[in-house]
């Protein structure tokens, strides 16, 4: 009998250290040889400037830009951010031809999704469907309520607390027998 599917929710503020500790996770579970899917936003510095926000497919490896600092003249903006809709799509079509993963990342989940139900709304769609031994979700604070009432059974971190950013490392490995 399979183990029932796990739900892992990172909230923190923006610079917590949520894609980091994604990435680290990612990193722990693939040098175990667990197969990891979804994507992370990681994000792009030029002197110590936020520059750009990318998203890499775990997958392949393959990245694109995401968003970059909204101009005057952009159309599509979140807070000072321009959205590059191209990224989104892209993902969109990648998690049409996900292939066979034991975890799942979708790293900053934001208001869009949830509220609105654009852009990577669908991403909670496979979460819903429990076929990943193990989920991951990155969000902010500001929906910490929304993911909870969602994912009751969510086990919930900080990754901006030094203590909970290493039990959440912790509880992963315990979850595929990682030593």
């Amino acid at each position: 009998m399979k183990k029932p599917s796990a739900i892992i929710g990172l909230c923190g503020v923006s610079g917590s250290g949520k894609t980091k500790l994604c990435r680290e996770l990612v990193e722990t579970l693939q040098g175990a040889g667990v197969r990891c899917g979804g994507f992370i936003s990681p994000a792009v510095f030029d002197g110590g400037q936020k520059t750009a926000i990318k998203v890499r497919w775990l997958e392949d490896g393959q990245e694109r830009v995401l968003m970059t600092p909204a101009k005057p003249d952009s159309k599509t903006t979140i807070g000072k951010w321009q959205i590059h809709p191209e990224s989104f799509a892209w993902v969109a079509k990648k998690l049409t031809e996900m292939g066979n993963c034991q975890s799942f990342f979708c790293d900053e989940i934001g208001q869009l999704e949830v509220l609105e139900g654009k852009v990577w709304a669908q991403v909670l769609d496979e979460v819903e469907k429990r076929q990943f031994d193990l989920n991951v979700i990155a969000f902010r604070p500001s929906l910490r309520e929304y993911f909870l009432e969602r994912y009751p059974e969510m086990q919930l971190y900080d990754p901006g607390s030094p203590n909970e950013h290493e039990q959440a490392l912790r509880d992963v490995k315990t979850l595929f027998g990682i030593n």
